[in-house]
């Protein structure tokens, strides 16, 4: 059987990845992609899928192939000034711990990293093709790539090719989703801590990423909202004046140029229309939060394997596929639903749309309820850690961490950590 993963981004890989180490032997898989497309430079904050994922598929090894992809170590997410009561790093209000090291790392580095070893580790059945694909369709006997002059033949092709230029009725657009656009700023002092920021700041929030070779800070805001203008003048002011500690932003290093840029939100109607699946920003693009788009592109590319090589319908994994995306855009929504410390025209607007979202959520129902237990969270918790569904455990420590007391009725879920580490 031939696969075809189309695109060398972080859905491409990952699903590279995936193929080359959880299929059946003989399973054949190419790799298209143009080698001097751009490479965006964020998505650099992901969990202990990930690492488990590069581990099984790459041999990657703590410590010692860190500095291949410029990495630094996560233990968690710290939420500052979403709500009156964190005031992380101060206290460990506001904190979010993961359950298992994941990584900071240089998505600069991800293809020299990965595609040398998938050759060499996979490559009786991995292959790297490049060119620039000028069209994806299929009939009754394959799925073909159009490569230049050339026609490529498969059993079934992966599409990774990123964000759509244009978008057919194949694609929905989903509301509740706040914000669009970005500026990522960039400090030439490498990032030595070991956690993500996720600020709140009047206009949306910002994440605070470090590397072993810089730190990259991203300004999250809605262009409908806050004009880029505004947004590149506050970013600066924002990244000056607030308490982040002086440990972790040089102001000499912070470069004052800026890359700017805004995306549609968007997913798929299908992650499979028969012999063709689409994956990565291919599939859906809505925000950044905890990084969930990685492990959605992981859970897919498997699901997709069995689909390849089993009786799966493809009815069942598109309702799979469309469960995991719902309770991924309720979980967004349940950051927003209680606005922030700000008080400002986008909170207002970002707190109304996703209190509809949480309101109307039948997952969030079930996670709130009364019925639910402890003892069913923890007991879920090691199958579910891993899957890009948000689940009730994870709500519950959220819940904790916002103050918002939804589960003050279970001992234990309301505790506030006071303890200094500063």
């Amino acid at each position: 059987m031939k696969v075809a993963v189309v695109g060398s981004g972080t859905g491409g890989l990952v699903s590279a990845m995936v193929m080359c180490s959880r299929s059946p032997v003989d399973l054949e898989v190419d790799l298209i992609h143009d080698p001097n497309s751009p490479i965006i430079g964020v998505g650099e904050s992901l969990s202990h899928d990930f690492v488990q994922l590069l581990r099984g598929s790459l041999q990657f090894q703590f410590p010692f192939d860190m500095k291949e992809i410029n990495a630094t170590t996560k233990h968690g997410v710290a939420l500052v000034d979403w709500c009156e009561t964190q005031n992380f790093p101060e206290s460990l209000n506001g904190y979010l711990s993961l359950s298992c090291q994941g990584v900071h790392a240089d998505t600069y580095s991800w293809r020299p990293f990965v595609l040398p070893r998938l050759k060499h580790y996979w490559g009786h059945k991995f292959k790297e093709v490049h060119g620039v694909v000028k069209d994806i369709w299929q009939d009754s006997a394959g799925a073909y790539v159009s490569l230049g002059d050339e026609v490529l033949k498969y059993n079934y092709v992966i599409d990774c090719r990123g964000i759509p230029k244009e978008f057919d009725d194949t694609y929905e657009d989903p509301e509740s989703i706040a914000i669009n656009s970005v500026i990522i700023n960039v400090c030439d002092k490498p990032g030595d801590w070991e956690w993500t920021y996720h600020i709140a700041h009047p206009n949306g929030w910002m994440f605070g990423i470090p590397v072993s070779n810089r730190s990259s800070w991203g300004y999250l805001y809605n262009n409908k909202v806050t004009t880029e203008e505004e947004a590149i003048k506050d970013s600066h002011r924002f990244l000056r004046e607030h308490r982040i500690p002086r440990a972790h932003i040089d102001y000499d290093k912070l470069r004052d140029n800026v890359k700017s840029f805004s995306w549609p939100h968007y997913h798929s109607k299908k992650f499979v229309d028969g012999k063709i699946l689409r994956n990565g920003n291919a599939l859906y693009t809505y925000e950044p939060l905890h990084g969930y788009g990685v492990p959605l592109y992981t859970t897919l590319a498997t699901m997709a394997i069995d689909y390849f090589n089993y009786d799966l319908e493809e009815d069942e994994l598109n309702d799979q596929y469309r469960r995991y995306l719902h309770s991924f855009r309720d979980f967004i929504a349940f950051h927003y639903h209680r606005g922030s410390i700000h008080k400002t025209p986008f909170w207002d607007w970002a707190s109304e749309v996703s209190m509809n979202q949480v309101q109307g959520s039948e997952f969030m129902k079930i996670c709130m309820s009364k019925d639910f237990t402890l003892e069913g969270a923890v007991q879920m918790d090691d199958t579910w850690t891993t899957s890009p569904i948000a689940h009730p455990m994870f709500i519950w420590e959220l819940d904790a961490v916002f103050d918002f007391g939804y589960f003050e009725h279970m001992p234990g879920l309301a505790h506030k950590c006071t303890q200094c580490i500063l």
